[in-house]
Order: structure tokens, then C-alpha cells, then sequence
């Protein structure tokens, strides 16, 4: 018989993240990583207005751009 090695399991350092029935909960990490994609996707569309001369919108995108940023500078601390 082939000797079987055992499975380790991480442990990570923050609680997993997890979907129930009625609710999505994620972890710290997970939350930063979601908040980090939506600033990319507002930055594109942001850079997309300034070119076709869209520039009130481009300067709400770059507020809110610059809040989520410092939003999670500051959870990182």
C-alpha cells in the first residue's frame, strides 16, 4: 500500500470568508480586495470620461476613488 500523506490544513491568520443563505460575510482581507477592484473599475471609467470630455464625472470618480483608497489605508492600520 501507498503510504498517504496527510492533508494539512492552513490556518489563516483572519476568519475565512463564507456565504449563508441569506448573507455574504467576508473577512477583512476580502472586503479590501473588493474595495481595491471597484477603484479600478472607477478609475477606468473615470480615465474614459476625461477623454471624451466628461470632466464632471471624472471628478466625482476621482473623489470617490481618493475616499475608497483612504478608506482602506486606514482599515489597514
Amino acid at each position: 500500500m501507498a503510504k498517504k500523506k496527510a492533508a494539512r490544513r492552513r490556518r489563516h491568520p483572519h476568519a475565512p470568508s463564507y456565504i449563508s443563505k441569506n448573507e455574504l460575510f467576508l473577512n477583512k482581507h476580502d472586503e479590501e480586495k473588493v474595495l481595491l477592484f471597484a477603484a479600478g473599475i472607477l478609475f477606468g471609467a473615470g480615465l474614459f470620461s476625461s477623454l471624451v470630455n466628461l470632466l464632471w464625472f471624472t471628478g466625482i470618480s476621482m473623489i470617490v476613488l481618493a475616499l475608497i483608497l483612504l478608506f482602506v489605508e486606514q482599515r489597514q492600520k
